[in-house]
């Protein structure tokens, strides 16, 4: 009877599954360069921004737009305390501390996003 599954096959599945796992560690670890930045839009503008590696303690800073928005900004990211909108959908999200990340209140038009962390595209990639 011949077999199923070859030496080959699982060498194959080996290389593939490293590759896998080196390819996570890349995208998650490897690109943060410690220079990540909070930026904090209201009505499309730049409100403030904070970067993490330059933060001692936390802050708690209040936007009145259309609302009250509680933010804390600590070293280990950004998070929405407290919210007056009707959905509170920002609330309900953990800290975010990665470039790929985002904090959104729609009725209150803030975006709260991640910048920096890794190189930007160049035309290269494409």
């Amino acid at each position: 009877m011949k077999r199923i599954v070859t030496k080959t096959d699982i060498k194959i599945i080996i290389f593939v599954i490293l590759m896998w796992i080196t390819s996570i560690f890349i995208a998650f670890f490897a690109l943060d360069n410690g220079n990540e930045k909070a930026v904090i839009y209201v009505n499309g503008r730049q409100y403030a921004s904070y970067v993490f590696k330059d933060i001692e303690e936390k802050e708690i800073l209040t936007i009145n737009n259309l609302g009250e928005n509680v933010i804390e900004i600590t070293k280990n990211g950004v998070k929405v305390l407290e919210s007056d909108c009707k959905d509170k959908t920002e609330i309900r999200d953990d800290y975010i501390n990665k470039s790929y990340q985002s904090l959104v209140c729609l009725p209150h038009r803030l975006v709260i996003k991640i910048e920096g962390g890794g190189e930007d595209i160049d035309e290269i990639t494409y």
